[in-house]
């Protein structure tokens, strides 16, 4: 439940999510309006992913809640042939990442480009074959960015049904969501 304040006219959200918190607050004073990005930028996506490995990738920070701490573990328990994973963004996780990357002998697998500037973000998503996009935080996001302009690159996405992203993600149409990544995998 949030606090109303006096004066405001409407509580907007990003999503029905988040929108679901304002219970103490009148319908006709609440409004969802989902987070945008300026699509046209990833109209000249082309897609030119290494034929020889496939690609999976994420861009988010590398902050508590937005990356599992042991996703180079589970990424590398999908055992698909010839793949590769780049992991793109700053944030305190990194290091132990990157720890994990070494521990498991996966340098060959694994790329960490770090913070990717808005102008080069199209380029970089070119080279994903798919985006698995999965936060460890109990309620997933919001309305993530990350996942419209993954969509806007034409990516599938995986990633799961938590928060709002079953808002962005339509399973089975748009990506495939699962609380048990393992399930998807396949």
């Amino acid at each position: 439940s949030v606090m109303v304040q006096e004066g405001s006219d409407f509580y907007v959200s990003v999503s029905d999510f988040i929108n679901r918190f304002y219970s103490n607050i009148p319908l006709n004073r609440k409004k969802v309006i989902y987070n945008g990005i300026e699509t046209e930028r990833f109209s000249v996506c082309k897609r030119h992913p290494d034929k020889n490995k496939f690609v999976m990738g994420r861009v988010s920070s590398l902050n508590k809640g937005k990356i599992p701490k042991d996703w180079i573990k589970t990424a590398n328990s999908f055992n698909i042939p010839d793949s590769h994973f780049v992991i793109a963004g700053e944030g305190p996780l990194k290091e132990e990442l990157l720890k994990d990357v070494s521990l498991y002998g996966l340098g060959d697998k694994f790329s960490f480009p770090g913070y990717i500037h808005q102008n080069d973000l199209p380029g970089l998503l070119s080279t994903f074959d798919i985006c698995c996009y999965i936060p460890d935080c109990k309620f997933g996001e919001a309305h993530s960015l990350s996942l419209l302009e993954c969509a806007a690159a034409g990516l599938p996405i995986i990633s799961t049904p938590r928060g709002g992203i079953p808002e962005q993600v339509v399973h089975g149409k748009t990506g495939f969501l699962s609380e048990d990544i393992n399930e998807i995998k396949h």
